[in-house]
């Protein structure tokens, strides 16, 4: 017979009618390709670096099945300051889809996902075609390049295409606009102070693939890109955005304060043992202005942390303009909205360290 529903007419011979299969609509990815997917798919794998944070932000944490063997362990060490991962510790017990950076075909096949969102290492499209001619899944690319500076568009852009593709359109809005207010506040209470009295910064003991000391630094470190604070490394002496530099060229910026990404603080302290006598004749060492941030990178940006991060060095850098910011509550509040849970205190205690004056002395 001929079953009409709505504007499709389709056929049925008796088995189980099309019209019960599930509404589909086309995406497009972050590499250009046309993905075609279930409307609100709620069984899926995020694998490669940044895949599960994003899903994790689009409060998609419930529907994923399987993760990388290294999400399901919860050691201080692996988590390394991810805080949706500190958020779901349900994540640690779904069965493993493979190793880190992009998982194992077969696994993800046999866990019978409706979607697989992947972010390949090296950022290729093809690798999304390759790994969903394998599976005979839809593979929705994601980036890794996107960041909160200049490519926050891009940011947004991927926000919004997790959000369609696990039917969470108002959570994706909603995100947009929490990180665009607290963006603006931080501009708001910066915008009136003088060029003069922005001081020169620096950041250093930067993860980037692994932890590394106090000459690993970026051009791009977003508390200073929306503070305004002069960061003393630019696109003359780092054109990769981020990387090494020579440690002799900390003396010769002389920044005025100096900031240590905590996963890199054993390392900056031997350089600095290394480099005393130089160093501790850089203004921001000979005052003792020198401070701990929690961990940017890990797996891709903690983008949670790094907003956190803005409201730390804005209150060291403009204490009377982040008076009545309360680091704590601030913390609770970012990671409330953006992976469901006030888990700053844990994130303290398994990253063993939190904001604050640091020494590099042993």
């Amino acid at each position: 017979m001929v079953v009409i529903t709505g504007l499709y007419v389709v056929m049925n011979s008796g088995g189980k009618s099309d019209d019960t299969a599930p509404e589909r609509i086309t995406v497009t990815d972050m590499f250009g390709r046309l993905v075609e997917v279930p409307k609100g798919a709620d069984r899926v794998i995020a694998a490669g670096t940044a895949a599960l944070r994003f899903v994790t932000y689009l409060n998609g944490s419930s529907m994923v099945i399987g993760v990388e063997e290294f999400e399901r362990d919860m050691s201080p060490s692996a988590l390394g300051g991810r805080a949706y991962a500190i958020a779901h510790p349900e994540f640690s017990t779904l069965p493993s889809v493979g190793p880190q950076f992009g998982g194992d075909a077969e696994l993800m096949a046999s866990l019978n996902p409706e979607v697989i969102f992947y972010s390949p290492r090296n950022q290729q499209g093809a690798d999304c075609d390759t790994l969903q001619n394998n599976v005979g899944i839809p593979v929705v690319g994601l980036s890794t390049t996107v960041d909160l500076t200049r490519n926050i568009d891009q940011f947004f852009k991927q926000v919004d295409l997790v959000g369609e593709v696990l039917g969470t359109k108002e959570r994706a809005t909603e995100l947009k606009a929490y990180v665009s207010s607290l963006i603006d506040d931080i501009g708001t209470r910066v915008k009136n102070i003088p060029q003069e009295e922005r001081p020169t910064v620096y950041i250093g003991g930067l993860s980037y693939g692994s932890s590394h000391g106090l000459d690993w630094t970026t051009i791009n470190y977003v508390p200073f890109h929306y503070l305004g604070a002069n960061n003393v490394i630019t696109t003359d002496l780092l054109t990769t955005g981020t990387g090494q530099i020579s440690i002799e060229e900390v003396w010769k910026k002389d920044p005025e304060y100096v900031f240590v990404d905590l996963a890199g603080l054993s390392l900056a302290k031997q350089q600095y043992a290394q480099y005393k006598d130089s160093l501790d004749e850089v203004t921001a060492f000979r005052n003792g202005d020198v401070y701990g941030v929690l961990q940017t990178n890990w797996y891709a940006s903690n983008w949670d942390t790094v907003l956190l991060s803005c409201y730390y060095v804005g209150k060291v850098l403009y204490p009377e303009k982040f008076a009545d910011v309360d680091i704590a509550n601030k913390a609770d509040e970012i990671y409330t909205v953006m992976v469901g849970s006030a888990i700053y205190d844990r994130l303290v205690d398994y990253t063993g360290g939190t904001f604050g004056k640091v020494s590099l002395a042993y």
